[in-house]
């Protein structure tokens, strides 16, 4: 069949999401737990779910789960601790299979990315076909299953793809977007959920196809930007869309960095806290130091044993990658929080705003700084991460 222009070059994104990914790969090296519920996480008092089969889910056992809660739903399950190193190899040799379909290959996590096939139909085929061929390549290559949703927007692929699990595919005609999205729960749209969700219910929005009636301009009346870009998801993520715009090209610098830790036993000891926050500093910058980036804007997140999360940030005069000067600027706003009774559980450090490395005068105090840090890298490097603190 030949192909127009107009059709060859519509936008076309595949999502992919592996299905139950650390799972999948324990049950390679274990085949005996395949058919029996399995659940991957922290196995500490304080450890949440990674991954959980389907036969784990079927008694309400979740990603993001305490595994604590998960032991009570699903007690029978095998329970097996992560080991970030096999995952990672799998997700990489996942991303080389797929880019032998497209060039631009945007992953969000270790086990989810978009492809872009916008202008692939004359080489590779139509993409529903072209998305059942990746799952065969994914599948053969890593000996796991992926479902894939195809849409003209990231957000609509992103939303089929929940569809399609497991081992599915699932696409979304051209132009169809706003009409798939509209008799879905609004539950099922990014950002809608929680709190923002609950005040829509008020007002009697329990769709997608509800929301995007009561318009952009209530919407943003109503709930200010937020609101703005919930018309723009709801009518299917269209505007403003440019395929060239889609994800990042091989080689991009990346857009943050950032570490956190989620403590044993809930804490309120400030001293502990700025230890913590120093060896998370720390991480962040070697990462911008062997990467040739600078930061300037720090970020500190604390989360409450109840769950609540609060984020400071602070948008440095200059960009930097020294540890003191982003642990200072952390603990000031850590000590300008107003910590309530409620202990913490968790606190992390993050670096946005980067750009590549830049130079520093000779007599300067930074230079001084990149020379000494460089110089605790190459020990760290030859010694151990332990052998210079």
């Amino acid at each position: 069949m030949s192909i127009t222009p107009e059709k060859s070059y519509a936008p076309r994104i595949a999502h992919i999401d592996m299905d139950a990914f650390f799972v999948a790969i324990e049950r390679l090296e274990r085949p005996d737990l395949e058919g029996v519920p399995v659940v991957v996480g922290g196995l500490s008092g304080r450890g949440v779910v990674c991954s959980a089969s389907y036969e784990a889910r079927s008694f309400g056992v979740h990603s993001g789960m305490p595994m604590s809660r998960a032991r009570l739903l699903c007690p029978q399950a095998a329970f097996i601790g992560t080991t970030s190193g096999k995952y990672s190899a799998a997700s990489a040799r996942v991303r080389e299979v797929l880019a032998d379909f497209s060039p631009d290959v945007d992953f969000t996590s270790v086990d989810e990315g978009y492809i872009d096939l916008t202008g692939t139909q004359r080489l590779l085929g139509e993409p529903l076909v072209v998305a059942r061929r990746m799952q065969e390549a994914v599948l053969a290559a890593t000996g796991c299953h992926g479902s894939i949703g195809v849409a003209g927007t990231r957000l609509c692929a992103k939303v089929a793809r929940k569809f399609s699990k497991p081992a599915g595919v699932i696409e979304v005609a051209p132009g169809a977007e706003e009409a798939f999205l509209a008799p879905l729960p609004l539950g099922l749209l990014p950002g809608a959920g929680g709190s923002l969700g609950e005040r829509l219910a008020e007002f009697g929005i329990t769709t997608i196809g509800q929301l995007a009636r009561v318009g952009e301009r209530f919407l943003e009346r109503t709930f200010g930007a937020a609101g703005a870009g919930l018309y723009q998801r709801a009518v299917g993520g269209r505007r403003g869309f440019r395929p060239s715009s889609f994800g990042h090209r091989p080689g991009a610098p990346r857009k943050s960095v950032s570490h956190e830790r989620t403590f044993r036993e809930d804490t309120t000891d400030r001293d502990f806290l700025e230890r913590v926050i120093f060896r998370l500093s720390e991480r962040c910058c070697r990462t911008l130091r062997d990467e040739g980036l600078v930061g300037r804007c720090v970020t500190l997140k604390l989360r409450l044993a109840d769950f609540r999360t609060f984020t400071r940030s602070r948008t440095l005069l200059s960009s930097t990658d020294c540890d003191i000067e982003v642990f200072n600027t952390a603990r000031e706003m850590l000590r300008a929080f107003e910590l309530p009774r409620v202990a913490l559980r968790l606190v992390g450090v993050s670096l946005s705003a980067l750009s590549e490395e830049c130079q520093w005068g000779l007599f300067s105090s930074a230079a001084k700084l990149f020379r000494l840090y460089r110089g605790v890298d190459l020990v760290r490097d030859r010694h151990g991460d332990g052998a210079l603190v």
